[in-house]
């Protein structure tokens, strides 16, 4: 399938990785801003492409988001903004806008037209139940994704084609556990700067966080380790 964009705070990091996580897990690909635009590509044009090329758009409010959009400029703004005009061109009766709560904030007055606004859309609370939120995310992403065209037959250029099915599977499986690996070294690389500016507790997060994703990462548990030597907790050090 297409992928899932993301649009998010980056004080909301940490909990937006987890999400992404628990998509990728489940073979649905995700847009994420700082690891799917490439160096040297215009940023703003990456990010408007990946908006109207995706098969869904994640908005991710948070109370982060609600100071930020009144005090500062925020580029979820602009993001909101391109994407409103999406789903304005897209049919009303297929889910393509999926609004999701981080924490207990609001969502904004925004006008999606036809007298309606963004508050019109279900959205989902993350914050009060985790599993339930991130199964219903989950489920409408798979139920409203295109079906593949085309018959199977029993002739041997039906069984050709099954064969590219299989082996086009195997290639996106294969591109999931890519992105998921890459998303845990980025978090690793994270924790490790941290520490380098001698912030020790969110670089310990940081660690032990990228140890949830990925628990089959020896160097990870070392780095932790050093990190609590350098806390003075030698006791999980």
């Amino acid at each position: 399938m297409e992928h899932v964009f993301i649009s998010y705070m980056h004080e909301n990091m940490e909990i937006v990785d987890r999400l992404c996580q628990e998509l990728t897990s489940r073979g649905i690909k995700v847009w994420l801003d700082r690891n799917d635009i490439k160096p040297g590509s215009r940023w703003k044009d990456a990010i408007r492409g990946a908006i109207r090329e995706g098969a869904f758009f994640i908005a991710c409010f948070s109370k982060e988001y609600n100071k930020r959009s009144q005090t500062d400029k925020t580029y979820m703004n602009e993001e909101l903004t391109i994407a409103i005009e999406e789903l304005r061109q897209r049919p009303t009766d297929r889910v393509w806008f999926i609004p999701v709560k981080l924490n207990n904030c609001k969502i904004p007055d925004r006008n999606i037209g036809g007298g309606e606004t963004l508050h019109d859309l279900q959205h989902v609370k993350l914050y009060q139940d985790w599993d339930v939120g991130i199964q219903r995310i989950i489920e409408v992403i798979q139920s409203e994704s295109p079906e593949p065209t085309g018959e199977m037959g029993t002739d041997s250029k039906s069984s050709g084609n099954f064969a590219d099915q299989e082996r086009a599977g195997t290639k996106s499986s294969q591109s999931n556990r890519d992105q998921s690996r890459e998303l845990t070294d980025w978090v690793f690389q994270q924790a490790d700067d941290l520490v380098k500016r001698g912030e020790i507790d969110k670089a310990l997060k940081g660690y032990s966080h990228g140890i949830n994703l990925d628990p089959y990462r020896p160097f990870a548990y070392n780095n932790r380790g050093a990190a609590y030597n350098i806390k003075g907790d030698v006791n999980n050090a």
